[in-house]
């Protein structure tokens, strides 16, 4: 089943205690240890270690100057860190053992430490898009704000191109290489009231045939174009979208909106790439499709 990926990194934090790491091989315990410590240090995962592990770590481990400094980092903060496990909407419990990775909750995980070795959760998180080069850049400034907003320097993640139509077999193949794998794809909608596109329906049926870490994420609107300002957008036409031309005219339509919700805004859905001539908004023959254009037409 998919889910939903933390605001800023994925939180993975150690369920286990002492006596149980004292049992277990100290050559997997120190890899373990090792890579946890090296994909909070890449910024790849938010980790959470408890004080009691932290000590445990510090005196029977055998690890590297830096591994020893950010482990020491991670005691200090959890003080800080320590509760958010409990508040976390989205984590991956680790605990000790070859236990598979397992959604108990929603949006919640476990894993046992062998099996999260053997896979590549650690690894930096793949994003999949439909067209990488269309919407590569605009997902950079996103992510870029996000970071400038939350005190993070960076947001680990590996863009990865979907191939347009060929999305769904792209994301299969994703999920086989067992990362954390968010897919983003366009909603298609013309109006809020529309039907999924098949390429979403399609997507979250190979992600609820699987259990991974990730999401598949429908734009709220149309297209990743729609998120753009229509300013931004008439300012740049020529560049951006030279075949529609009528700004104007949507523009007008735009400020006699009236917006009822997030979702109840004209410029959410409309098709840049087929404008708004009337014969083209005719071929929107879905009775609540029409609702809609005609409401925001006339302007009530």
């Amino acid at each position: 089943m998919a889910s939903s990926i933390s605001r800023n990194h994925m939180l993975l934090y150690l369920e286990t205690n002492a006596e149980i790491l004292a049992d277990e091989s100290s050559e997997q315990i120190e890899l373990l240890f090792s890579e946890l410590l090296l994909a909070s240090m890449n910024g790849i995962h938010f980790v959470v270690i408890a004080r009691p592990l932290c000590n445990w770590a510090d005196q029977n481990l055998h690890l590297n100057k830096r591994e020893t400094a950010h482990l020491k980092r991670l005691k200090h903060d959890f003080a800080q860190r320590g509760s958010i496990p409990k508040s976390a909407p989205c984590f991956i419990q680790i605990r000790i053992g070859d236990n598979a990775l397992e959604e108990y909750d929603d949006d919640k995980y476990r894993i046992g430490h062998i099996a999260l070795l053997r896979s590549d959760l650690l690894s930096d998180a793949r994003l999949l898009l439909e067209h990488i080069e269309n919407d590569g850049d605009l997902i950079d400034v996103i992510l870029s704000e996000i970071c400038r907003s939350q005190p993070i320097k960076n947001i680990k993640l590996q863009r990865m191109h979907g191939g347009g139509a060929d999305i769904v077999t792209c994301f299969r193949h994703a999920l086989l290489e067992r990362r954390v794998t968010v897919c983003i794809a366009d909603s298609d909608k013309y109006a809020p009231c529309d039907t999924h596109s098949a390429t979403v329906r399609n997507l979250t049926r190979e992600a609820d045939r699987q259990t991974f870490v990730g999401a598949v994420c429908e734009s709220l609107g149309r297209e990743a174009e729609n998120y753009i300002p229509i300013e931004i957008l008439s300012s740049h036409r020529r560049r951006i979208c030279p075949e529609y031309t009528s700004f104007n005219i949507l523009d007008g339509l735009l400020r006699r909106q009236q917006i009822a919700g997030r979702l109840d805004c004209l410029w959410l859905f409309f098709d840049i790439k087929r404008g708004a001539e009337v014969d083209k908004l005719l071929a929107i023959v879905n009775p609540p499709r029409k609702a809609l254009v005609r409401r925001k037409v006339s302007g009530r």
